[in-house]
């Protein structure tokens, strides 16, 4: 527990991005929810599975969006043609996979700026603990040893980031 509010002082600074990160990926899921269920409404249209009758004659409930969904799909069903449905949930699959794959590329991208910024800190931090040690721990310690231990630890709070 006290490893894990020494890494959530190192992302303080970075909290704004870390709100925008978790919004991103909210956002994301739920574009991919929205994909998933137009693929069936889209296969049912494609082959000739969708009745229009059926589905006008269900009473709109806002308690499932599946009937929402359906019922407005039979309403441009027997307004435009069963071309004109297939194509607007064409359209909508397209936009909403677009906006998925948008959300998840803003997330990556707030989480590298994120990553990058705390190992930045770190590294800072570490440079100028390195430089306060006196000269009588260099002459008992490798240089070499110590510039491992360095990169090693730091190399690991970036992973406990990500």
């Amino acid at each position: 527990m006290k490893n894990i509010r020494i890494l959530l002082g190192y992302l303080s600074p970075f909290k704004w991005q870390a709100f925008k990160n978790v919004i991103f990926n909210i956002l994301s899921a739920f574009f991919a929810l929205f994909v998933i269920t137009l693929i069936k409404p889209f296969l049912g249209i494609l082959f000739n599975e969708i009745n229009p009758d059926d589905i006008s004659n269900t009473v709109i409930s806002f308690s499932s969006i599946g009937e929402l969904r359906d019922t407005f799909l039979a309403s441009i069903i027997t307004g435009y043609g069963k071309l004109t449905a297939l194509m607007l949930v064409s359209i909508i699959v397209i936009l909403a996979s677009l906006f998925k794959n948008g959300f998840i590329f803003l997330a990556y991208n707030n989480m590298a700026s994120m990553r990058a910024g705390t190992v930045r800190n770190l590294r800072k931090k570490m440079y100028a603990k390195v430089l306060r040690l006196p000269l009588s721990y260099f002459s008992d310690a490798r240089k070499g040893d110590v510039m491992t231990r360095i990169s090693n630890d730091v190399q690991e709070i970036e992973s406990s980031i990500m």
